[in-house]
């Protein structure tokens, strides 16, 4: 089931995705790596996500909530919306700190190069979320398999 959300609203916003400047990135974004499988995974599969973060400082982290971008003539897309209820919420990540997921890789999804965004913010500052995007990978769709 697809639910929209404040993520697909900032995705859509911006329609194609580039990594913005470092004037419009706070620090610590380029200190945190998200990262997903980097072999293929199969559409209606799970995949296992960890969010690493090397900063210095705490940020607000909630991997329930994402979604799929996907590379589309070297430019990445929107590609579907995801958002599965954590109970606690956004929660905080230490310096240093891991948190992992687990994200459900839709089963209409086509065969191609894809990866996970999610959502973090500056718990010290102003809470203003940031898009931390994954390692690409790529799905194999399920008739892709036959």
């Amino acid at each position: 089931m697809r639910f929209i959300s404040s993520l697909a609203v900032l995705l859509l916003a911006g329609c194609a995705t580039t990594d913005a400047g470092p004037q419009l990135r706070p620090a610590y974004l380029s200190e945190l790596e998200l990262a997903a499988p980097p072999q293929a995974v199969v559409a209606g599969a799970t995949i296992p996500l960890t969010l690493t973060n090397r900063s210095g400082q705490a940020v607000g982290v909630d991997l329930c909530r994402g979604a799929l971008e996907r590379r589309v003539a070297g430019i990445w897309v929107p590609a579907l919306t995801a958002y599965h209820p954590c109970p606690e919420g956004l929660a905080p990540l230490a310096p240093g700190a891991q948190a992992s997921g687990v994200a459900m890789v839709p089963s209409e999804l086509e065969s191609d190069e894809y990866r996970y965004v999610t959502e973090v913010s500056d718990v010290v500052g102003t809470p203003v979320p940031q898009l931390v995007r994954s390692n690409p990978f790529h799905v194999l769709a399920v008739s892709a398999q036959d």
